[in-house]
This record gives C-alpha cells, structure tokens and sequence, in this order.
C-alpha cells in the first residue's frame, strides 16, 4: 500500500483536512502547507510539525496530492488558479467545493492531459444522517413515487444541497423556475421543477461579509412527499424522520362506533425516528471528529483513484451537472443580501424544556 504525500492549500477549512490527513498516517504521509505566512498558518505548520510553502514553485516535485481548501473563483478567490497550477506541476487535486461549472471542466481537461485525478471535495454527503437519507430516499423511490420536495437551506451550503438532491431524488436533469417570491429579509422561495418534480426552495440568502460562514439560520432541513408519507432530513446532522401518510377508512367513520379494530395502518405510529439517538451533536463534537471523520471519506475516494490508476468519470460527469444546477439555481436567486453582524440570543435550553413542563390535556 503506497503513502501519497500530501499538502494543504489554505489554514482556515484546510485545518479540518490537516486533522482528517493526520488520522490516516497509514495512507498519508503530510508533508507541508501552502499559505501566505499567515500567523495562522504557522501555528498550523507548527501544531503538525510541517513545512510552510509561499509558493506553488516551493512545492516539491514528488507530492502526490494537494487538498486545496482555498474559495474558488466562484466566490472571488484563487483556488481555482491554485488548483490549476498543482495539476500541471503533475500532482493530483482535490478541490474543496464549490466550483463553476467553466473551472470545474477546465480542471477536468488539464488532469486528464495529465493523467491525474481531480476531485470536488464535499463533506456533506458523507455525514451519517445525510446518508441515511439518501440511502432511505433510493429505497422510496423503487417502492414509491415521489411527488413533491421541499428545502430550506442557507445560500453558504447551496452546493452541498444540489449534491444532496442529486444523490436522493431520481434525477436533477432540468430545472425549470416557476416562481420566485421574496420573502421577506431573511428567506426567499422559490418554487420549480427539478429532474421533473415539483420542489420548493427556501433560501437563507444573507452573508455578513466578514464572517461568511457564520449566521447562518441553518444549513439544510429536506422533506420528500411520497404518496405513502414523507421523509425529512430534519438538519444536516439529523434526525431523520419518517412520517406515513394519515389515511383513516371511510368505513371507520361509517360504523358509528370507535369500539371497532381498525386497519392495520392505523396503527402505525404517526412517526419514526430513523437515526441513532445517542450520537454526540454538540457543535464542538462536529468541528472536531464529525466533518474530517467526513472528509477522510472523501480522501479515501480519492486515495482508491490514485493507487488504482482508474480515474471515476462517471462521478466527474455527475459533478459537472451537480455544479451546472448549483449555479442556475443560484443565480435564479439572485446575490445574497449583504447584513451587519447580529446579535444572538443564547437560549437556556434547561429553561426551555421548564416552559412547557406539565402534563398536556391530549397526553
């Protein structure tokens, strides 16, 4: 089994790859970061007894991979020309998402000029309650029929989204916008047909333009209605929960008594928690194991690419489309509201389960 040699582009997310790398020293060995000579990256240089690049020209010619954890020029940074520069110096690429669907086939038709692989990384399919969905969805879908999806989502995590839906519903082939509402300052909806379904997209379009990746509302929360009921990914890190349709007989209500045996489907529960109710979701669980537990699954795709030699291109064409939906939809959605950094309410959660104790009259 060879070690590839590994370096990180980017101290911010690319610490979450640093930690995912230095998990795995059986598959890799990492050798450095490329930064600016930030404080912060020093500090990462030093937490992992690595080397700090300036330059692509200072990257040693034997690395194997580069994880470049740096916005790409979809979002007015330079981790596309950084992505572009490692493949033709020969070293294989995976690219935190997202991407434009233009650098994503640029990078495509460079790595397999040079025989190399190149991979849009996404942790979010890869979380144990996302996965659980997608994998609960496929079911439904061979055993029923899906009618309607809802979403609500923040525009931060739009990307992951289309991934998601892509790897849950039959297809996302065709989009087709029906109508955009303004809702008000903190959602908009828009509503259309996505691989021939009817969907509704609720988006958190707001960003403060210093701590991107914070205030966010939430990150994704997905129903899919089926005739026999729905599915909802109630947040990104669960739980899943599945709801059968209520159907109570006309014959019930004909036989003029409730002292009667019911149809088997009324005796159903009126919902099912599909997930692992012990797991530890804390916020610092999720920073800390949760999401590079997420990404090693990520790098092991790509680690079975590279010692293989066989590039996956079915999944580069899926990509290619995931990014092309990624990008009409949001544009359909227009930029995101530029707001001041808010203040939060700390909520007790203690005091909030003490505000509805006491016994309920349906109880």
């Amino acid at each position: 089994m060879k070690k590839l040699k590994v370096i990180v582009c980017g101290s911010t997310f690319g610490q979450l790859y640093l930690k995912a790398l230095r998990s795995s020293p059986e598959k890799f060995q990492l050798i450095g970061i490329l930064g600016t000579g930030s404080d912060r990256t020093l500090r990462c240089a030093e937490e992992y007894n690595i080397k700090v690049y300036k330059s692509i020209d200072e990257v040693p010619d034997d690395i194997d991979l580069a994880c470049v954890a740096v916005r790409t020029a979809a979002f007015g940074g330079n981790g596309t020309e950084i992505a572009l520069q490692l493949l033709e110096k020969g070293i294989n690429v995976i690219q935190e998402h997202p991407s434009h669907p233009k650098d994503m086939e640029m990078c495509y038709r460079v790595a397999r000029k040079k025989r190399l692989v190149y991979h849009i990384g996404n942790l979010y399919p890869h979380l144990g309650d996302v996965q659980r969905f997608i994998k609960c969805a496929k079911y439904l879908n061979n055993e029923d029929r899906l009618l309607y999806v809802d979403t609500v989502f923040s525009s931060q995590v739009s990307y992951p989204l289309i991934k998601i839906l892509q790897l849950a519903m039959p297809s996302i082939q065709g989009w087709e916008p029906q109508k955009h509402v303004e809702g008000g300052k903190v959602f908009q909806v828009m509503n259309g047909r996505l691989g021939g379904i009817p969907i509704c997209m609720q988006m958190n379009n707001e960003v403060v333009p210093r701590d991107a990746n914070n205030y966010m509302h939430l990150l994704h929360k997905i129903t899919f209605f089926y005739t026999g009921g729905h599915l909802t990914l109630e947040d990104t890190f669960g739980p899943v929960i599945w709801h059968p349709r209520m159907f109570i007989p006309i014959q019930t209500a004909l036989a003029g008594t409730l002292n009667i045996r019911f149809p088997d489907n009324v005796y159903q529960n009126t919902g099912y928690i599909l997930s692992n109710r012990n797991q530890n979701k804390t916020f610092e669980h999720i920073l800390t194991a949760v999401w590079p537990e997420a990404i090693l699954q990520d790098l092991y795709h790509v680690y079975a690419q590279i010692e293989k030699g066989i590039v996956d291109m079915q999944t580069n064409q899926r990509e290619i489309l995931c990014s092309k939906q990624w990008n009409q939809i949001t544009k359909d959605f227009g930029y995101s509201q530029i707001i001041p950094e808010q203040y939060m309410t700390n909520i007790s959660v203690e005091e909030l389960k003490h505000s509805c104790e006491g016994k309920e009259n349906n109880e």
